[in-house]
């Protein structure tokens, strides 16, 4: 990537891994069965699609499902930007 556009940065938002790694160990050290997640409906991040020029999806039935146009739309931003 010699010239990195801003819609690539999510790429290497990769955070949440550690999260998961930890958060599973720390249950498997407790002997804990069950891990139980949610979600914030307000916690809403279209900004990261946003920077590849996708429009915000409002509709949309969880907060991080994306439409198949959209998917189809950031799979070629990406892959436009590798070069």
């Amino acid at each position: 990537m010699k010239k990195p556009h801003l819609g690539m940065i999510p790429l290497f938002m990769a955070g949440d891994k550690y999260f998961f790694y930890y958060c599973d160990k720390v249950r498997k050290q407790n002997d804990i069965l069950l891990n139980i997640w949610g979600i914030n409906p307000l916690e809403n991040t279209d900004f990261k699609v946003g920077y590849a020029g996708l429009a915000p999806e409002f509709d949309k039935k969880m907060i991080y499902s994306i439409s198949l146009k959209n998917q189809l739309n950031l799979f070629k931003f990406v892959g436009s930007n590798f070069y």
